[in-house]
């Protein structure tokens, strides 16, 4: 365990800069990655990194640190010709002239100057493609259920339309075949595990934006993992709201 008075001595695990903020000066460039840190010779801070890090079931690895900097004239990081070399550059001195640490680019995310477009690379382009498609699909499937139903006719309809209808899909999620044929009414222990499903989705997401992303307090985060109790309500929240809404439609929902 690691006081407060030597944990803060650390280098900080991560540390982002305003990216709009950066980008609106023209002569200036924002570069991501994460750097490994080591050390020449015996320091008793790289022992204390060590230490630490080696507890990776509830602390993070504090010799891989995040960093997301604004590169330019007016920055701690001049901007030159190779911007992933001025990047490392930039970080290992900051590194060796506060701690008497050396800082090696291990994972390089990105750099971008300012006035340069995001790049699409083809997982992007995949996924819009996908999005288009079932955004059409959903808007042709709504717009032949209620062409269907404004004719009246005593008809299903092509079920392959209607399964990209927002009136029939939406039907079919908030029904419980209450006043239907009792056999729909012996699975009504399945809207159980539909809550359930719900539940464990909006904790799994609430989960990857916390890990994915780049805290401000990453000794808050480690003191958590240490005590369940104090967990954050982010990803609290939401599963109580579903809870609630389950006992109100009435027992048999969460049975």
């Amino acid at each position: 365990m690691v006081l407060d008075e030597e944990y803060y001595q650390l280098p900080a695990l991560f540390e982002v800069q305003d990216y709009e903020k950066c980008l609106s000066q023209r002569e200036n460039a924002f570069c991501a990655g994460v750097f490994k840190l080591s050390s020449p010779e015996p320091l008793r801070l790289y022992d204390i990194l060590n230490k630490y890090s080696a507890n990776q079931r509830q602390n993070f690895n504090h010799t891989q640190i995040h960093r997301a900097v604004c590169l330019g004239p007016k920055s701690d990081c001049p901007v030159k010709h190779n911007l992933k070399e001025s990047f490392e550059e930039c970080i290992n001195k900051n590194m060796f002239e506060e701690y008497g640490l050396h800082a090696d680019l291990m994972r390089f995310d990105f750099c971008r100057r300012s006035g340069q477009k995001p790049i699409m690379d083809g997982l992007v382009i995949a996924f819009s493609i996908y999005l288009a498609i079932v955004v059409v699909l959903n808007i042709i499937g709504t717009a032949y259920d209620w062409m269907l139903k404004k004719s009246k006719a005593h008809t299903k309809g092509n079920r392959w339309l209607m399964a990209f209808s927002l009136f029939d899909n939406w039907e079919r999620l908030t029904s419980t075949f209450e006043d239907k044929d009792t056999q729909f009414q012996n699975l009504s222990c399945f809207y159980g595990l539909k809550t359930l499903s719900m539940l464990i989705v909006l904790l799994a997401h609430v989960t990857m934006i916390t890990c994915l992303s780049l805290p401000t307090n990453a000794r808050g985060l480690e003191e958590v993992s240490r005590s369940a109790p104090r967990y954050s309500g982010d990803g609290n929240l939401p599963n109580f709201v579903i809870i609630i809404a389950g006992h109100q439609r009435g027992p048999s929902w969460l049975s």
